[in-house]
């Protein structure tokens, strides 16, 4: 008797089984898809910030040479960040 009910009910299920896998796998792309978002962003801001460091880096050394101690090049620094 249920093998009778569940024959007309097979390509229904089939189906439906399918497209459950189509949206799991469009799921796990979308996953994927913001990992590799998530990466390239942080990977950005880790190259903006060493740039950002090469720059006060080098304003460092330029304001040395001519002749600020350490701890002034400090303070400045300081004040730009207030």
């Amino acid at each position: 008797m249920i093998a009778a009910l569940l024959s007309d009910l097979w390509p229904y299920l089939a189906g439906l089984g399918a497209l459950l896998l189509g949206v799991l796998g469009i799921y796990r792309r979308g996953k994927a898809d913001q990992r590799r978002e998530t990466a390239l962003e942080a990977a950005e801001r880790m190259g903006k910030a060493a740039e950002a460091g090469r720059k006060a880096e080098t304003k460092a050394r330029k304001d040395m040479a001519a002749g600020a101690t350490p701890d002034d090049v400090l303070r400045r620094n300081d004040g730009e960040w207030s």
